[in-house]
């Protein structure tokens, strides 16, 4: 089994309008401005997607629309994340019903589940839909890693076990679940300060909420690692960090749509209870951009 998905993929945002309803048109804009840049994968529906707060009706939707606007071009990567087993498997199904090449499956949140009870919610998930599967560790959101011995042990029971995003930021766990995983296995770092350090340590590549506004920034971290141009890679790295590090000053997913607002994208605002961001944090973050050469 061989995952030819690398590089930089981004957790593209759910453009909502004025009352906070799915604009689909900005979605469009936004996915065909990301392609259009050179991005090597989209996900739809995952965090910076506000995948938690859309209803059931709307991610099926978004698997669509997703799907039909990417037509091909990069691959479709459809989160699929649930509080339970048969809640996962039945998006899991929609996803591949839609047309995504991966299902990106975030660990359930809230209920803080045991390393046998993650083992088999995947294999469930995997025996239910025959889809490639990535796992989504994010340790911030769902207070737990998933163990690197877990996912070895995915990938002995499955090859749809494709890969991984890793957003705990620590790069050892990182560079774990890649030495303990077979060689098809695709591991991406989740922490956009850290995409230089973690290619160095050979990671394929990486889920940048920030490649949203960013583009050119993130896609060039990686192809000038690629090409062997360190020097360069790092310069892009530090071009990047004020902007990842702005994330406090606002409740996530915020500042990523707000910045998106300032460059002139379709973004919209988050879901209530989530709110913007104050004027002056906002004449902030226009500096933050100028800084990036983004405005």
């Amino acid at each position: 089994m061989k995952y030819d998905l690398k590089g930089v993929i981004t957790p593209v945002v759910t453009v909502f309008d004025s009352e906070e309803n799915v604009d689909e048109k900005g979605c469009r804009t936004i996915i065909n401005h990301l392609i259009d840049h050179g991005v090597h994968g989209i996900f739809s529906c995952g965090g910076q997607g506000e995948a938690h707060s859309l209803t059931q009706d709307e991610k099926l939707r978004l698997y669509d629309l997703c799907v039909e606007t990417i037509n091909g071009r990069v691959p479709a990567l459809l989160g699929t994340a649930a509080l339970t087993t048969r809640q996962a498997i039945d998006l899991t199904r929609a996803a591949k019903k839609a047309g995504a090449d991966y299902a990106t499956i975030l660990t359930p949140y809230y209920i803080s589940p045991s390393q046998d009870e993650l083992y088999k919610h995947y294999c469930d998930i995997m025996d239910a839909v025959d889809i490639p599967v990535l796992i989504y560790n994010n340790p911030w959101r769902t207070h737990q890693n998933i163990a690197p011995e877990t996912v070895a042990r995915l990938c002995e029971y499955s090859p749809n076990m494709a890969g991984m995003k890793d957003s705990s930021g620590d790069l050892s766990l990182t560079f774990k679940y890649k030495k303990l995983c077979p060689d098809y296995f695709r591991v991406f770092v989740g922490r956009d300060q850290l995409i230089y350090a973690a290619l160095c340590g050979g990671v394929d590549g990486a889920v940048a909420a920030t490649s949203n506004a960013a583009i050119d920034i993130v896609l060039g971290i990686y192809n000038e690692f690629v090409r062997g141009n360190h020097e360069e890679a790092r310069v892009f790295q530090d071009r990047l960090v004020p902007l990842r590090e702005f994330f406090s000053q606002g409740t996530f997913p915020v500042i990523v749509k707000e910045a998106l607002m300032l460059m002139g994208l379709p973004s919209g605002p988050c879901r209530r209870p989530v709110g913007p961001i104050s004027e002056e944090k906002r004449k902030q973050l226009r500096e933050v951009l100028k800084t990036m050469s983004l405005m």
